[in-house]
């Protein structure tokens, strides 16, 4: 009986272990970077989502190839795009192309404040 006891002892000190260096360093990046611990399992999860699969699940190399050049081009085409003038969100509808759509649903003439694209260094 003397046995089981240690044992629960043991495992219950283990449970109220302090926290290792690298949950310190989770958490110091939860705090910082995200809002809550929630939203980072979130994005974990959203990650493991759309992260491409290895060869063993059907992608071959070459295709994951294709797509690894494909957002190299996007990257120098928005690194390419220069910087805007800052414009009033109220003015968003009018700079809206009439053949390409917009995904977000608002009413721009209500909104205040300012856009302005910066192109990245």
């Amino acid at each position: 009986a003397n046995d089981t006891g240690s044992t629960a002892a043991a495992s219950k000190a283990g449970l109220y272990a302090p926290p290792t260096h690298d949950e310190l360093q989770m958490l110091k990046e939860t705090e910082t970077l995200y809002k809550s611990n929630l939203m980072r399992m979130q994005i974990t999860e959203l990650l493991l989502e759309v992260k491409p699969k290895k060869k063993t699940t059907g992608v071959s190399s070459s295709r994951l190839s294709r797509i690894d050049e494909w957002l190299h081009s996007l990257k120098a085409t928005v690194a390419a795009l220069p910087s805007s003038k800052s414009v009033d969100l109220s003015e968003a509808a009018s700079l809206l192309s009439k053949t390409v759509r917009c995904p977000l649903n608002f009413d721009p003439t209500n909104l205040k404040g300012k856009f302005q694209f910066v192109a990245p260094k």
